[in-house]
């Protein structure tokens, strides 16, 4: 009896525990993502789904207690969608890197972490680092209800998932970074439909927190 006991417990925590998990991961759109990276100073970007009305990001240097974190929070604008926070982080030390965790604020749980590095104060004092960066333009990603008749384009995103693994300082998106389609195109909430169901792919999400981005129009 007590065997049984304890198997049925084990199930319950296994079951609780997987449950919490989903609920993290449960918040997260897109990202989150690095953008703009300076000598002390950074943007965080994350989207989340329809529901938080406060995001909190608290950040630490790499290596120190969490307990030193200092944070940030951001209420969500109203009416606005998609669901976005932009996080300005500043007074930080050049050439430094951080760790950083997004919470939502309507249960506390993470929606989101990772690190980033500022970049390295060097006039004046040596020559200028290398670096390296990948680039990329034309993502066009499949929705097939609303793709074109017959041989869309697009089909396969796999190329996301090598461009993650590159050891890059940054990713340059150089234009017709989403497609809009017949759809979208009548309506404010068509119009921003489209970039957060392009960036919201599983297959994005690795290349999100791998690098930070920046981003061009288009080449028109």
């Amino acid at each position: 009896m007590n065997q049984f006991i304890k198997q049925v417990c084990f199930l319950l925590l296994f079951f609780v525990s997987f449950t919490v998990k989903a609920q993290k991961k449960s918040w997260i759109v897109c990202g989150p993502s690095t953008g703009n990276v300076e000598l002390r100073s950074v943007q965080l970007w994350i989207e989340l789904k329809e529901g938080p009305a406060e995001a909190i990001a608290s950040y630490w240097k790499k290596g120190a207690a969490k307990t030193t974190a200092k944070k940030i929070s951001i209420k969500k604008q109203e009416g606005l969608f998609p669901n976005i926070f932009k996080f300005q982080v500043v007074a930080l030390q050049p050439g430094t890197t951080y760790e950083y965790q997004i919470n939502v604020t309507s249960n506390l749980q993470p929606a989101g972490f990772g690190e980033f590095t500022t970049q390295e104060l060097w006039q004046y004092r040596k020559p200028a680092p290398d670096f390296s960066f990948i680039t990329g333009s034309c993502a066009y990603i499949n929705e097939p209800m609303y793709d074109r008749p017959g041989r869309p384009y697009g089909r396969d995103s796999s190329i996301f998932e090598a461009m993650a693994k590159e050891k890059a300082s940054f990713m340059l998106w150089l234009g017709d970074n989403w497609y809009t389609r017949e759809v979208d195109y009548f309506s404010e909430w068509g119009l921003n439909y489209r970039p957060s169901h392009d960036r919201s792919l599983a297959v994005l999400q690795p290349l999100w927190k791998a690098m930070p981005h920046y981003a061009i129009w288009d080449d028109h």
